[in-house]
């Protein structure tokens, strides 16, 4: 009886606390991104020579940054294939960067989609967070998040990096 148990503590705190797919991940209700690299280059050059970023710091250790707001690139996707409000928005985040030697590890959050044009259902210039189109009320991942948006925002937010190699989860 106590397997049972704590078979089943285990399997609810893995799927809701701590529910993870194509390097998403969310921890109380917050939707996160997160990747280790390895790279010989310094991260800070990376971010300044991007022009994609503002308000770089360096602290002990850790680089922060904003990501200027920017369509996401749908690589050739039909319109169709595509979440309307990654279709019609720009994206920003904050995004925090961890180094050791020979390589660094990349946390997105605080994910924002910019509304870029009128439509029927919301006006430009409307914020909203990513947690909204991602996340049901229990902090887990809704299916249609994980099925579509995950990999597109999966693969934009890798190939901000392109000059690296990645370790997998080798911190």
């Amino acid at each position: 009886m106590k397997r049972v148990i704590t078979l089943v503590i285990a399997t609810i705190v893995c799927t809701v606390a701590y529910s993870q797919n194509k390097n998403f991940y969310s921890d109380n209700g917050k939707v996160y991104w997160q990747k280790i690299y390895e790279t010989d280059t310094d991260v800070s050059e990376l971010l300044i020579n991007s022009g994609r970023f503002s308000d770089i710091v360096e602290f002990n250790g850790i680089i922060s940054a904003r990501y200027n707001p920017t369509r996401v690139d749908l690589n050739g996707r039909g319109l169709m294939e595509v979440p309307i409000y990654i279709r019609d928005s720009e994206i920003t985040f904050f995004v925090r960067i961890q180094q050791k030697e020979g390589r660094y590890r990349v946390t997105v959050d605080q994910v924002v989609f910019i509304q870029a044009l009128d439509t029927q259902l919301s006006r430009k210039g409307e914020q909203t967070a990513l947690e909204v189109y991602a996340t049901k009320r229990d902090g887990s991942f809704k299916n249609i998040f994980l099925n579509t948006a995950a990999d597109i925002l999966d693969e934009m937010l890798t190939s901000l990096f392109v000059n690296t190699n990645t370790l997998g989860d080798d911190w």
